[in-house]
């Protein structure tokens, strides 16, 4: 539970992070969109996510039980907050990389996407016993392969289908630093 907690606050390094990544206009939208992943991945981990990660009676490919936490083991409930809390920075790692591109509602379903369908096959894959790539004798302790990986390629799949930032950058240069030299090159008594 603890090192839950402990991975839970990177969703705070996430948000200020993104927060000085966007323009001060979307600043809040950013913040929701952060406790969005927490919320709308709780959900979606609780309901599918970790009945096909760590569920039993599944194959070397996917988990099949305790859906909706439906006969899962007490003893299983702080595995299944540490496991959720990687399933959200999965999920933010991705909305970091498409910041100010994305609509609410596309969001919301990523999101669900994202921790309930794409994530946990991954984890069930690498860090469940009957997964195919633990058998193979697999290694991923902190989540370097699994989490982070797993989240940069989502990211880099969104950024290619969300395309640039319009009007963030111009020229290869932030719109920001040209409105700051503009101003510099004005006389002082204007």
């Amino acid at each position: 539970i603890i090192m839950g907690i402990v991975v839970f606050l990177m969703q705070c390094g996430f948000a200020f992070l993104e927060a000085g990544a966007v323009r001060s206009k979307n600043t809040v939208n950013i913040l929701i969109k952060n406790m969005l992943d927490c919320l709308i991945g709780g959900v979606s981990y609780w309901a599918i996510g970790w009945a096909v990660a760590y569920g039993a009676g599944g194959n070397g490919f996917i988990g099949m039980s305790n859906f909706f936490s439906y006969q899962m083991d007490h003893e299983n409930y702080p595995l299944w907050f540490f496991q959720f809390v990687f399933a959200a920075t999965a999920a933010t790692i991705v909305s970091g990389s498409i910041a100010e591109r994305c609509c609410f509602s596309a969001y919301f379903a990523y999101s669900i996407i994202i921790t309930g369908w794409v994530y946990p096959p991954v984890t069930h894959w690498a860090w469940d016993t009957p997964g195919w790539l633990f058998k193979l004798g697999y290694a991923d302790f902190a989540g370097s392969g699994v989490v982070h990986v797993l989240g940069g390629i989502c990211g880099l799949v969104g950024c290619y289908f969300m395309g640039p930032r319009l009007g963030r950058f111009e020229d290869r240069k932030s719109t920001r630093l040209n409105s700051v030299t503009s101003r510099s090159r004005m006389p002082s008594s204007a």
